[in-house]
């Protein structure tokens, strides 16, 4: 006999399955954690206290600045500075945040809590100061109407170029005054409010070692929610032009060495997507397009290292940490496309164990996500194929133990192998310093112990 509840059993089962896509799709975005990471395995040790012994002095500071970029709009002016919400604005913004840390530490009391663990103190941190220092205003407003046509007038240049000069000239804040170095950029996810993606830098850059430029490119995100992805995702969209715009002022700069991009979940798409565009714009100048015969254009087939993109964007490292994107749509545009050439080398960093991918895969239908890949979905010619491009880094992180999203920048085995890979430019294999192994042709593995202190 059917109990009187029965009829409401699959509205329960509903309920039950809604609100657990919703946690998992707030689990693809913020970290909700404000409490120091713990030190990557490669910084626990000797070698970690004498890269933190080689700090320039200016950036011995208990504090962590970071350059940000941002289109979000201002929600509201405060004692602090600007904060930053999840709306979007037509211009960009950029300036310094510190990030302070609770107890404040001396820099001596840091550089050890930042080599051992346990620690004697655990730190919570936040954002204490922003304070903006320019604007970049968008392109149509310098355009003008000419003959009914929408004209960019040589003039309108002026304006864009000194806003770089400003930007240019925050940098003495990290390289000294007049210095040079590389640029790291990072570019966030889905449900990322402007502190998440500052804290992340900060973090990340901190216990590298401080190395270089770091910069945060902060997208309108964190609006949370189901119908909050649709407005990242859109809101991912609009940000394509804007950072192509701070990829420009990178690029343009002559205290600049080198970029990274670093980009992870929903951000991975965003950074691809702008660096995919401004590919294209790079083959049109030199005739490779298909298009190019119908603008007259004679097409070359050959290419030389100085016309493609890397070399021209000095684009040292593209990473692609736990990828929300499709995997068909990532080996068409990789390889049919020719996007692998975007980058001196590109490290994807993938995890089956990244549960929060699972919210992405419903939502488009069980559509493969490059984030979660799996080996049985790349058939054996494929796999020899990816073994042989020595441009890309397939790399499986087997870490458990941490906010499964988050692994690369908070997981300490993870975390070492970006270290090694950006400020220390290893490449993987055994017997280096980055002792990855292939687990199958064409992916390296990384597992949970790996350089942990004490393991073989």
């Amino acid at each position: 006999m059917r109990s009187a509840n029965h009829p409401k059993a699959p509205r329960r089962t509903t309920s039950r399955l809604l609100t657990l896509l919703i946690v998992c799709a707030c689990a693809l975005g913020a970290c909700q954690q404000r409490r120091l990471i713990d030190a990557p395995y490669v910084m626990r040790s000797d070698a970690g206290r004498e890269r933190f012994d080689a700090v320039p002095e200016h950036l011995r500071t208990s504090d962590i600045p970071v350059l940000y970029v941002t289109n979000r709009s201002i929600d509201q002016q405060t004692p602090s500075g600007p904060r930053y919400g999840y709306g979007r604005s037509r211009d960009l913004f950029y300036g310094v945040a510190r990030v302070g840390l609770n107890p404040e530490p001396t820099w001596e009391k840091l550089v050890r809590d930042s080599v051992s663990v346990p620690r004697d103190h655990h730190y919570t941190i936040d954002v204490a100061s922003v304070e903006q220092i320019g604007v970049v205003k968008p392109a149509m407003d310098y355009m003008v109407v000419r003959d009914g046509r929408l004209d960019f007038p040589p003039e309108a240049v002026s304006p864009i170029v000194d806003a770089r000069s400003g930007f240019d000239r925050m940098f003495d804040l990290w390289f000294g005054p007049g210095g040079t170095g590389p640029a790291f950029l990072y570019v966030h996810g889905y449900n990322n409010s402007f502190d998440d993606a500052v804290f992340r830098v900060a973090e990340s850059w901190h216990f590298a070692a401080r190395p270089g430029l770091p910069i945060c490119f902060t997208w309108p995100a964190g609006s949370g929610g189901l119908k909050g992805y649709a407005y990242d995702r859109e809101s991912g969209e609009y940000s394509v032009v804007p950072l192509k715009m701070l990829i420009w002022m990178l690029v343009d700069s002559p205290r600049i060495t080198e970029i990274h991009v670093i980009s992870h979940s929903r951000g991975t798409d965003v950074a691809c997507t702008a660096l995919r565009e401004i590919q294209m714009e790079l083959r049109g100048l030199f005739g490779r397009t298909l298009f190019a015969p119908a603008a007259g254009k004679q097409v070359s087939m050959e290419v030389s290292e100085q016309t493609q993109a890397f070399h021209i964007l000095r684009l040292r490292t593209l990473v692609l940490a736990a990828p929300d994107m499709d995997l068909d749509v990532f080996i068409q545009r990789f390889f049919n496309e020719g996007f692998i050439h975007v980058a001196d080398r590109i490290a994807v960093y993938t995890s089956r164990n990244d549960a929060a991918l699972g919210i992405s895969n419903w939502l488009f239908r069980g559509r493969s996500r490059l984030g979660d890949l799996k080996v049985e979905q790349l058939d054996a010619d494929r796999l020899a194929k990816l073994d042989d491009v020595d441009r890309l880094q397939l790399i499986n992180c087997d870490v458990r133990g941490t906010t499964s999203h988050g692994y690369l920048f908070q997981h300490p085995a993870a975390f070492s192998d970006l270290v090694l890979l950006l400020r220390d430019d290893r490449d993987p294999g055994p017997g280096t310093a980055r002792p990855l192994y292939k687990r199958s042709p064409g992916i390296w593995q990384l597992d949970n112990d790996y350089l942990k202190p004490g393991s073989p």
